[in-house]
């Protein structure tokens, strides 16, 4: 494949509070004339819930058969629940697409092994912005709240061939979402143009 055609992964990180799934479904909105840019859809063994992401719905048994069967490139669990993407999520990025997926931390490093072009785009938004979005959730105290935030740790991937790109999302949705929209815009260009 040439250097023009090869796609990007772009594994979306974040803490919980960060407004990644506001944002994201902001800007897939924004993007829905561009085939190339996908947003890759999860497979989640957890019920549906409109509050969350649209997601995949399978039990563990049908997860686990699955993953025997190849059907995921990429799965991992995490607070009790099995998550992954399809094949097809990695078929898009080897016909030079662009993928963009919510992953967890704990399998950055499986995925960079994966994708020969593969950017980290975290999520972020200042502490205290975090723990008032965690709070009117009401799903934690907030002494459980304040802890998770203090002791969350910084992104690294020895082996990641891309760059960690970070964007702010403490102020207005609107400011994010255009951030966002002009590095996805200018992502593959990023690689044609030799800067990585």
């Amino acid at each position: 494949m040439s250097a023009d055609r090869q796609g990007l992964f772009i594994a979306v990180v974040g803490p919980s509070g960060a407004g990644k799934d506001t944002l994201m479904r902001a800007v897939a909105a924004r993007l829905q004339d561009r085939p190339d840019i996908r947003f890759a859809q999860r497979v989640i063994t957890r019920d549906a819930d409109p509050e969350n992401e649209d997601h995949e719905v399978l039990s563990r048994t049908a997860f686990a058969d699955a993953r025997q069967e190849g059907e995921f490139c990429l799965d991992w669990e995490a607070h009790g629940l099995c998550y992954s993407l399809r094949r097809e999520a990695a078929e898009h990025v080897a016909a030079g697409g662009v993928l963009i997926a919510n992953l967890s931390r704990a399998v950055l490093c499986e995925a960079a092994s994966q994708f020969a072009r593969m950017d980290v785009l975290e999520i972020t938004a200042r502490p205290e912005i975090r723990v008032e979005r965690l709070l009117a959730r009401g799903r934690e105290t907030a002494e459980d709240i304040r802890s998770r935030v203090a002791r969350e740790m910084p992104i690294s991937v020895p082996n990641l061939s891309g760059r960690i790109v970070t964007i702010d999302n403490s102020g207005r949705l609107e400011d994010a979402v255009d951030a966002l929209e002009t590095y996805l815009t200018d992502a593959r260009g990023h690689y044609r143009s030799g800067a990585a």
